[in-house]
């Protein structure tokens, strides 16, 4: 692969042109619901996980998975760095939570209050690799059940891995690409370490969404061995964009700082996401889209970057009057605009 950077430079003012045809993301929502139970909540009250678990998987395993969540969310808000014994126990606790949603239907439940951020990310990333070029092999850093590399796979043809640390999380997605027809020479997953047979060359695109690796110092020299000189990485989550309290978007100085230590550069600062039933409002997930060396002409201001999209035509693509709700998605709003909309 040979790819051009300045593709995804020049999509700095066009990112609403990282968008899917209607009838692939009529694919993609398909996909999820049909092979993972991952579906978008339904939009007329709060999207109660919990209730949904208790009806459906019994009193037991709620109780059981409202007790790691609670533990875990405890955590999730501490200060960080947290102590080496606590960092423990919360390593423990999140592979407690994976390895107990690893099974259906629990796993369609949970992952379903997750909807924006699961078919977002998806639509991104098949409109990413497309626009760019990138032709694999790829691996999905904290795949879980596999919903975004089988995704790739199924519908690019990309050959790649997903790596996860739950092993149940890890049998699931073996036993799905055996259902979708793809082979381990496709599409593998293991528990291995990331940087264990890395392909000749590298991997041409390295992502990782709501994963364990993110703009830090340990994480960019990890994905640093096994990126291939002229691929993208992708890191979606691990901070949060405050879309419209700049105050608290992560400082563009520190993200600079860390990745040119790295000697890796920031190519494309964007969000995924949309109205969340789950939470009954909007919540959106950075993007950054990185690349090998130093790039001229990258934006410093972290907080415009994230909200080019949301606050410059999304917002008012989801107040127009009659605008179904299951509509409201960055993905769908960029779809409009290259698309036009949606067939009837």
């Amino acid at each position: 692969m040979s790819m051009d950077l300045s593709v995804v430079l020049e999509l700095k003012t066009r990112k609403t042109e990282l968008a899917l045809p209607w009838d692939e993301l009529q694919r993609l929502e398909s996909f999820l619901g049909d092979t993972f139970g991952i579906a978008q909540p339904p939009a007329d009250e709060r999207y109660d996980y919990l209730a949904r678990i208790r009806d459906t998987c019994g009193d037991r395993t709620a109780d059981q998975f409202d007790q790691i969540n609670n533990s875990r969310l405890e955590r999730l808000s501490c200060e960080f760095p947290l102590p080496v014994e606590e960092q423990q126990f919360y390593v423990r606790e999140e592979k407690r939570f994976y390895d107990l949603i690893s099974t259906d239907p629990i796993l369609g439940l949970v992952h379903s209050a997750k909807w924006p951020y699961i078919y977002d990310t998806a639509a991104y990333l098949t409109a990413l690799i497309r626009i760019v070029g990138i032709d694999g092999p790829f691996i999905d850093i904290g795949c879980h059940a596999g919903y975004h590399a089988l995704w790739l796979a199924k519908e690019l043809g990309l050959k790649g891995i997903g790596v996860e640390q739950s092993k149940p999380a890890v049998r699931y997605a073996r036993e799905t690409a055996k259902r979708l027809g793809l082979t381990q020479a496709e599409i593998s997953f293991d528990w291995r370490t990331i940087t264990d047979r890395v392909p000749v060359g590298g991997y041409s695109l390295v992502y990782s969404s709501d994963g364990p690796i993110g703009i830090t110092k340990e994480s960019l020299g990890t994905v640093s061995k096994i990126l291939a000189n002229d691929g993208l990485f992708v890191c979606i989550g691990g901070s949060t964009p405050s879309m419209g309290k700049p105050e608290k978007d992560p400082p563009p100085e520190i993200v600079r700082d860390t990745l040119s230590s790295a000697g890796m550069s920031l190519l494309l600062a964007d969000v995924v996401g949309g109205l969340d039933c789950a939470l009954n409002g909007f919540c959106g997930n950075p993007v950054y889209v990185i690349a090998r060396g130093k790039v001229p002409d990258v934006s410093d201001d972290l907080a415009i970057e994230f909200r080019t999209v949301w606050q410059d035509g999304f917002s008012d693509y989801c107040n127009t009057e009659g605008r179904a709700v299951s509509e409201k998605l960055v993905s769908k709003y960029r779809s409009w605009r290259t698309y036009g909309p949606r067939p009837l």
